[in-house]
């Protein structure tokens, strides 16, 4: 079957259902794995200052440290602490810049 041939090269479910389910919700957000997460690397990537810190940081624990004297929302409203946050893809994209 295709969808565990795929399983086996990626961290996803070999379950056909939980395949589409994952991979459709992640395309919701422009590959972001939701609304909050998207927002928050959004603002990370388009805003000069904060691209600036995060370039500088390990981690995004570490660029919310560095920023909190200055921000904790996005101008949209989405908390740096927010529990739907996944700090995974974020720590991923901070290591990128």
């Amino acid at each position: 079957m295709l969808v565990e041939k795929l399983a086996q090269g990626f961290p996803i479910c070999a379950d056909h259902a939980l395949y589409c389910e994952s991979t459709q919700q992640k395309n919701i957000m422009n590959g972001w794995a939701n609304y909050e997460t998207w927002n928050v690397a959004l603002w990370i990537g388009n805003e000069e200052y904060l691209y600036e810190i995060a370039k500088g940081c390990k981690s995004f624990l570490n660029f919310v440290e560095r920023v909190e004297d200055i921000m904790w929302d996005t101008p949209d409203g989405v908390s740096l602490t927010d529990p739907n946050l996944d700090i995974a893809e974020l720590d991923e994209m901070i290591l990128e810049l």
